[in-house]
């Protein structure tokens, strides 16, 4: 008997089981196409509908098919072939292809990749898959984000302050806003990094009203600089604005301080994501 025959055809077997142990399927490729994404925790309900989606897909011609999947994770480096493969509907959203930018909301029984209800206080990644040529790419870009019971516009601004005095001038300020109706309120910096402009804690404060349709009533200032041009400047200023995009801020207001009136003003504050 010819051993060393049998022994090459049992190498053989043992070689091509090993390899197709180690690589299941093959990485999805990744073409860049989808951009500037963003996830917007718009309502409370705990579930997908809950999403905004931001983004833009500058050549949307150069694909048969864009499609928007969640998975529970930081990261997508663990995705492949096998996991995108003849999803239920439930777990993969096609987009209509009809211009560059892009605003929609995700359904309320949406299923991450993997057939798992969307839960609050837990990470996900949103991720697009690209259909090309019959080929499935994963889009370069993602975005994290995580379900929270709070008011969409709870946390960080910065933003520009205009007026007949100021031009461009960098501001912050951190909001504070209750799940049902009651006052927004916040401390105000006169800089984009939130210090005080003047030796105090913070420049002021500010509150306002926010309707249901985004419209933003009765805007007050409090100014309180402890230290502006030799002394204290105290002011107060008024206004009334709207939301943009979701957690964009537009205030127009007037008003008065040590150094007289300030008129035509409009204040822009974005929310950081």
């Amino acid at each position: 008997m010819n051993f060393r025959f049998i022994y090459l055809i049992l190498f053989s077997l043992f070689f091509l089981f090993a390899c197709e142990g180690e690589n299941p399927e093959p990485s999805l490729g990744q073409l860049d196409l989808v951009e500037g994404i963003k996830v917007i925790d718009f309502e409370n309900n705990g579930n997908a509908g809950d999403l905004v989606l931001l983004f833009s897909i500058q050549n949307p011609g150069d694909a048969d098919q864009v499609q928007i999947f969640l998975r529970k994770g930081p990261d997508l480096s663990s995705l492949d072939r096998q996991d995108v493969d003849n999803p239920s509907p439930d777990r993969l959203f096609s987009i209509e292809l009809s211009g560059p930018n892009y605003d929609l909301r995700l359904p309320a029984d949406f299923l991450d990749i993997d057939g798992n209800v969307i839960e609050k206080d837990t990470e996900y990644s949103l991720g697009f898959l690209i259909s090309q040529g019959g080929e499935i790419f994963l889009n370069e870009e993602f975005e994290n984000f995580t379900l929270v019971e709070e008011h969409v516009l709870n946390g960080e601004f910065v933003g520009t302050w205009d007026d007949n005095l100021y031009t461009a001038f960098g501001i912050s300020t951190n909001l504070s806003l209750r799940l049902a109706g009651g006052r927004a309120s916040g401390i105000f910096y006169y800089s984009n990094n939130f210090t005080s402009c003047c030796e105090g804690e913070n420049d002021g404060t500010i509150s306002f009203n926010l309707k249901e349709d985004g419209t933003i009533e009765d805007f007050i200032y409090r100014q309180e600089l402890a230290n502006f041009r030799g002394g204290a400047c105290p002011g107060t200023y008024n206004g009334e604005g709207f939301v943009e995009n979701y957690t964009t801020l537009v205030i127009n207001f007037s008003g008065d301080d040590c150094e007289g009136p300030h008129t035509g003003g409009r204040i822009r504050l974005e929310k950081r994501l």
